[in-house]
């Protein structure tokens, strides 16, 4: 009876994370260009700045 409960369980388990990886990939996709774009930002800024003597 226990066994039959871990399995059924860990068969959840398994399917619950299976359905949560494209969220996972879409996230950390979105993630990496949030910081590209951010760090491009940065810098264009600081050549701005630094154009404009602000440092």
């Amino acid at each position: 009876m226990f066994e039959t409960n871990v399995v059924a369980q860990t068969a959840a388990t398994t399917e619950q994370a299976n359905q949560l990886q494209p969220i996972i990939q879409t996230t950390q996709a979105m993630t990496e260009q949030l910081v590209s774009h951010t760090t491009d930002f940065s810098m264009k800024l600081n050549d701005k700045k630094m154009q404009k003597g602000i440092f």
